[in-house]
């Protein structure tokens, strides 16, 4: 009996030192990086201009825009692959009819408890979306702004001016 009491003891006393030894090593290294970070999106004009560059601390971002027919606003959430691909991860809207009908989204829909989206639907895509690129329209009729966390929404109709209507976003390995 006394050896299982002791071998239970070495055996705690080991996973409590590799514990500690490894928040050390985390705290003398700094926090580790969020998941995505690294990421930042690029914004090009028609003719290969940059117009918009934003970091991406933990490589995800929305594109928010007013729904035409509905006249409600939406968003796309989209988080950047390991690629650096861009896959569309999440819906948002505050009509869930322009989840059901735009999006065809079947699965139950969930609501945002907090936050500047409080009140809206949000849902799964329905197909998953993997791109190089995205490609938007950037319209004051649409109002579409890309929407990075800590930071305010950034006006694509405003960024690109005469350069309109398109943008292309795509993400890169941040210098």
């Amino acid at each position: 009996m006394t050896v299982r009491w002791w071998g239970r003891a070495a055996g705690l006393t080991i996973v409590a030192a590799l514990l500690a030894g490894s928040m050390s090593s985390a705290a003398a290294g700094g926090a580790a990086s969020p998941p995505g970070a690294g990421w930042e999106l690029i914004g090009r004009a028609a003719d290969g201009r940059i117009v918009l560059q934003l970091a991406l601390p933990r490589g995800r971002f929305a594109l928010e825009y007013r729904n035409s027919v509905y006249g409600s606003p939406a968003a796309e959430n989209f988080a950047v692959t390991d690629e650096g691909r861009i896959a569309l991860v999440e819906l948002a809207a505050v009509d869930p009819a322009v989840l059901q009908e735009y999006y065809g989204i079947t699965a139950r829909l969930g609501r945002v408890a907090t936050g500047e989206r409080e009140g809206w639907w949000l849902g799964p895509p329905a197909e998953p979306v993997e791109l190089d690129a995205l490609v938007v329209a950037a319209t004051r009729h649409g109002e579409r702004a890309v929407v990075v966390d800590g930071s305010r929404p950034m006006l694509l109709w405003h960024v690109l001016g005469a350069a309109g209507p398109l943008v292309t976003l795509e993400a890169r390995r941040a210098a």
